[in-house]
């Protein structure tokens, strides 16, 4: 694959490698267990947020109601990543090879070119969702609940520009090598003011204006935060250049000449958005994928059935912030890895990021699938029918974990333009999917398209990465917890669930029995794990040490 940057000496098989790769690479994975232990922490608490928030709104208005709004946030997260223009995608590329190049100055121009666009676009957008709510809503809201869709739109349209730019300074902070910023405002904050100002709203009966503002302010609060922590970044980045202190995450474990071909036209608006755009097409394929069949469910069915197609693919979210909170937390190292082209490297944290995320995914899927009925009981009356839904998303999510952080290993490669072709053929399997299989199978038929087109948008990569780099996420260690999960947590919690039913006795039973022995086989295959990364993660840092370690001057 000609766009990725493959390195002057081909790499072969790097499986000779790695044993080396993964003694050097301690730093590294340290640095990723660390920002990984935040993300998980702070993506539970942010699970919890989502969760709670489709739960307090379905138990107070219902299927079709909560289709209705559900469908709202559906537009305003396709056109907040639209607006983005694939900066976020840019400056998280580009701020970590900035830093371990020792190019500074880059970093405020980087992150201008990364701000005004999307601010801009998402004025413009915010204006046209504003005066165009009642023609989408004729569209996409089939039901009695479309003025509400349209009330909820127009109140969300104000806070585009502002998503827009959050969304970019997010992924930027991570660039700097430090989770704190991303867990704390988006995984923690906003998570847990959504769900209480909305509840708060319904207890209070103020309407479906009301509802959409307690959901939209937090987003403009956290905003705001981010903005300053995102400032502070920089200037301390700049601070620590002029003392002479090495700054940065990609201390210690990286060596290497630094010629990456960052002079010249690579700190340039053209670079910049080279490589950008192509992502800003991708990122709205992308997020189509998980939010369209949503809108296609509403137009094709019913706001009712796109309510119960919602809350079925909130417990999929489960999982979903586990392997985001891993992806976010290698992004950085990947990045610099290839950056250097030291493929042993990234395929030692990629492996590893893999496994990790198939020990923590796998269960909850596998206990998801098994139990179905009574994890939407959850949702109220009317919600049943999702159960099937969320089998067949379940069955995606455990392929898709497999697969590992491959889409971020694609994108930290370069291979922007490859990025967005995976993610049209997704969009476009997804959007015929649902178009053939939603009027006949509702919401059924909508999780079977999903299916499709994210096992594609996960393999197409896979391949170009084995192909272009000579790497893949297969280790030994995802492969031995992918065996471990499914002996002691999925055939377990299938056989409690064919003998004693879909219960809350029996899934507690399922939980009591899986558990330890899951724990247990964990224990004693922990090697595969590398949990000494984890335990140089939690050690305290004396000084108040960053995060991340500083790279070579």
């Amino acid at each position: 694959m000609t766009e990725l940057r493959t390195p002057t000496t081909p790499p072969g098989d790097p499986a000779p490698e790695m044993e080396a790769a993964a003694t050097s690479a301690d730093p590294d994975l340290s640095t990723v267990a660390r920002g990984g232990v935040l993300n998980l922490a702070g993506s539970a608490v942010s699970a919890v947020g989502a969760f709670a928030l489709v739960v307090v709104v379905s138990r107070r208005l219902g299927p079709a109601a909560t289709g209705a709004f559900l469908e709202a946030v559906a537009v305003f997260q396709m056109v907040t990543v639209a607006g983005q223009l694939g900066a976020d995608t840019g400056l998280a590329r580009f701020v970590p090879r900035a830093l371990a190049f020792g190019q500074i100055d880059a970093l405020r121009r980087w992150s201008r070119l990364a701000i005004l666009p999307p601010a801009g676009i998402g004025v413009v957008a915010g204006l046209i969702l504003f005066l165009g709510a009642n023609t989408l809503a004729s569209l996409v809201a089939n039901g009695p609940h479309a003025d509400d869709f349209a009330t909820s739109v127009r109140v969300f349209a104000p806070a585009m520009a502002v998503t827009a730019v959050y969304g970019v300074l997010q992924a930027g902070s991570r660039g700097f090598g430090t989770m704190l910023p991303s867990v704390l405002v988006e995984r923690v904050a906003r998570p847990i003011a959504q769900p209480i100002a909305v509840l708060v709203v319904l207890v209070l009966g103020l309407g479906p204006l009301a509802m959409a503002a307690a959901w939209a302010v937090p987003y403009v609060l956290a905003a705001a935060a981010m903005a300053v922590w995102y400032a502070v970044l920089v200037r301390r980045s700049e601070r620590l250049a002029v003392s002479g202190t090495p700054t940065g995450p990609l201390a210690g474990g990286f060596d290497g000449d630094g010629s990456d071909g960052l002079a010249g036209d690579q700190v340039s608006g053209r670079a910049f958005w080279g490589f950008a755009a192509p992502r800003a097409l991708a990122g709205v394929f992308q997020v189509a994928v998980l939010r369209l069949d949503i809108l296609m469910v509403g137009a094709l069915a019913s706001s009712l059935a796109a309510g119960v197609y919602a809350a079925a693919s909130r417990w999929l979210i489960v999982g979903m912030f586990v392997a985001l909170a891993v992806n976010h937390a290698v992004q950085p190292q990947i990045s610099a890895a290839l950056a250097r082209r030291q493929l042993p490297r990234a395929q030692f944290v990629f492996q590893s990021a893999t496994a990790w995320g198939v020990c923590l995914v796998w269960p909850i899927h596998f206990l998801s699938a098994a139990f179905a009925p009574v994890l939407m009981r959850a949702f109220g009356p009317g919600f049943e029918d999702g159960a099937t839904v969320l089998v067949i998303l379940a069955g995606a999510g455990l392929f898709a974990s497999l697969c590992g952080p491959v889409d971020m290993v694609l994108l930290m490669g370069g291979a922007s333009r490859s990025n967005l072709l995976n993610a049209a053929v997704a969009v476009a399997v997804n959007v015929l999917g649902n178009i053939l299989l939603v009027p006949p199978f509702g919401a059924t038929g909508a999780a079977i398209a999903w299916t499709a087109s994210i096992s594609l948008s996960n393999a197409l990569p896979l391949i170009q990465v084995h192909r272009g780099l000579g790497l893949h996420p297969f280790g030994a260690g995802a492969r031995r917890v992918a065996v471990l999960a499914t002996v002691a947590v999925g055939i377990p919690a299938l056989l409690v669930r064919l003998v004693a039913g879909a219960t809350i006795p029996s899934m507690m039973a399922t939980l009591a029995i899986t558990a330890p022995l899951y724990i247990g086989l964990l224990w004693r295959g922990r090697r595969l794990l590398h949990p000494e990364a984890f335990r140089t993660a939690l050690r305290p840092r004396p000084g108040g040490t960053r995060t991340s370690p500083a790279a070579p001057s």
